[in-house]
């Protein structure tokens, strides 16, 4: 546990060059509201993930100390085969939709960022 505690935060505090704002700097460790994602919807959604942690209390702590924040952002739940809960930042109709907010958001973050279909 220390061990992916440890490279959670290196992942966090990592930042991009030329002093650019890496989105989840620990400067910042403000609250944040997450709107809670608990099961999947009667239709295909498209979830903008930023991180996939063990247990909720991370991804809230992940979720306060970032510094680029997106108005709304999702907590969602772990679902079968998936242990993890996941800090989404953006949601979305359609694959398209997510892959073209994507390429415009991820340069703002140091964080990879991923498509999650729930």
């Amino acid at each position: 546990l220390v061990m992916v505690i440890t490279i959670i935060i290196l992942i966090v505090t990592k930042t991009q060059g030329g002093g650019g704002n890496s989105g989840t700097n620990l400067a910042s460790t403000n609250p944040v509201s997450l709107t809670p994602i608990t099961s999947k919807g009667e239709k295909k959604r498209f979830f903008l993930v930023i991180a996939s942690l063990p247990n909720e209390s991370l991804i809230k702590d992940f979720a306060a100390k970032m510094t680029v924040k997106p108005t709304t952002m999702y907590l969602i739940n772990p679902y079968t085969n998936s242990p993890n809960y996941r800090l989404a930042i953006g949601k979305f109709d359609t694959w398209n939709a997510a892959s073209d907010e994507l390429a415009k958001v991820k340069a703002q973050y140091a964080a990879d960022l991923w498509i999650l279909n729930y």
